[in-house]
């Protein structure tokens, strides 16, 4: 299912890219990218210790207009991650 909907997702910016997937007997790998300039936003936010307005609501307007995207492709996802390298800062 994860497949499936990381392929009907691939066209949103912002959301991360499905390199490639092996199914197994008993589960399935999924390789997906992992840019270098990636950092997770609760690590960034941990070292910046305050976000200057601005820049969190930038941020948060990223998330949502990538959510809408993933919402009117028909996917809802119950468990977002993010990560800093697909922001504008």
């Amino acid at each position: 299912m994860e497949v499936c909907l990381l392929r009907q997702l691939a066209h949103i910016p912002g959301v991360i890219k499905l390199l490639d997937y092996y199914e197994r007997s008993d589960s399935c790998i999924i390789i997906m990218e992992r840019p270098d300039q990636a950092k997770d936003l609760f690590d960034y936010i941990t070292e910046k210790i305050c976000l200057k307005e601005s820049v969190a609501r930038g941020f948060f307007k990223q998330v949502v207009e990538t959510i809408i995207q993933c919402h009117n492709a028909g996917v809802i996802h119950r468990d977002i991650k993010v990560s800093t390298e697909h922001f504008v800062l």
